[in-house]
């Protein structure tokens, strides 16, 4: 919640992104999302996301802060993940939108799924997306090379 003083930057999550990022972690333990690395905005309220996420890795994921990830596009999204996916298949990006979800329609080679669909229409705050590539390791982030598996909502 923004308070007197503080910039975009320093907000903290309300007790509603609190609550969206409880549900969106039990959806993901569901599933066994396991990343081995995090991109994670410098923001204040993605690093708390961050740490109400992160008791259901039984493996600590390696964790980057990237100040470039706070309101950026997505190519410089996809910039940041490039830097380290000949390292890592499994990458999790924690920012903000619309970056995320212009680079999520962007990867995403499934127009037709109910997924894309989904995330096309809406892509709220807290809302996750699930991307697979079959190239390992997945040096080229192009479109057309993604499959847009699911979108998680709180």
């Amino acid at each position: 919640m923004a308070g007197p003083g503080l910039t975009d930057k320093d907000r903290t999550l309300t007790d509603r992104g609190l609550d969206a990022c409880q549900s969106i972690a039990g959806q993901l333990k569901d599933d066994s999302i396991q990343p081995r690395l995090i991109l994670c905005s410098t923001a204040v309220r993605t690093r708390q996301t961050l740490d109400a996420i992160s008791h259901i890795w039984q493996e600590t994921p390696e964790i980057v802060f990237v100040d470039s990830i706070y309101e950026s596009r997505f190519e410089d999204i996809r910039a940041s993940i490039a830097k380290y996916s000949d390292q890592h298949k499994e990458i999790m990006v924690i920012g903000h939108n619309p970056g995320l979800q212009d680079l999520s329609l962007y990867l995403g080679n499934t127009p037709g799924a109910a997924p894309y669909q989904d995330a096309l229409r809406d892509f709220s705050p807290g809302n996750m997306a699930k991307l697979y590539c079959d190239d390992d390791p997945w040096i080229d982030i192009t479109p057309g090379k993604f499959t847009f598996l699911k979108i998680y909502r709180p």
